[in-house]
């Protein structure tokens, strides 16, 4: 008798392909004509970094960059400061993340920790900032506000629906650390 056929050849099995991680857009060229860099803050002077939209981030040092990945990333990651975003897609965005949640610690806080989503504030994992307007403090540590003032970073808001969260972090300068969620 003639040897019996080989077995049916099965599919290969997937290999989990690693995604990659994500990385900011590159900031695009300057217009020699109508593009002005930003002159840097010196070191331990006043800055200012702006993230709005699917998340769009203006750094401190002037430069832009873009993530459209879902997860958690540091926004600001310094010896005494600790901001993180979560970035989540939604509906809206065709699937693409945006900053949904922030955490602020750090040793700033003394041990404390900050979030700000777009339904509630927590101080230490206690709702806080519960009406609208509202306030919340911690004499010489930080205070908060919840109300309607202040400009929109995202012109797609509607301006009527403003809620804004303000917050100022004493960090022994004259200044604070200024941090507005809308």
């Amino acid at each position: 008798p003639p040897p019996p056929p080989p077995p049916p050849s099965l599919p290969p099995k997937p290999v989990p392909v690693p995604l990659p991680v994500p990385v900011p857009a590159p900031a695009p060229p300057p217009t020699p004509a109508l593009s002005v860099m930003p002159t840097p803050p010196a070191y331990g002077g006043i800055g200012s970094c702006v993230i709005w939209g699917d998340p769009h981030i203006r750094t401190f040092d002037g430069m832009r960059a873009d993530y459209y990945s879902s997860g958690e990333y540091w926004i600001v990651k310094s010896n005494s400061v600790w901001i993180q975003g979560r970035y989540v897609p939604t509906d809206f965005t065709n699937g693409l993340a945006v900053t949904k949640i922030l955490a602020i610690g750090g040793p700033v806080l003394r041990g404390n920790k900050l979030v700000i989503a777009p339904t509630y504030t927590t101080w230490n994992n206690a709702r806080v900032l519960t009406g609208f307007p509202s306030t919340f403090e911690r004499p010489h540590l930080l205070h908060m506000a919840y109300n309607n003032v202040g400009a929109l970073v995202d012109e797609a808001q509607d301006a009527s629906k403003k809620h804004v969260v303000h917050v100022k972090i004493f960090d022994e300068t004259p200044e604070g650390i200024m941090v507005q969620v809308n």
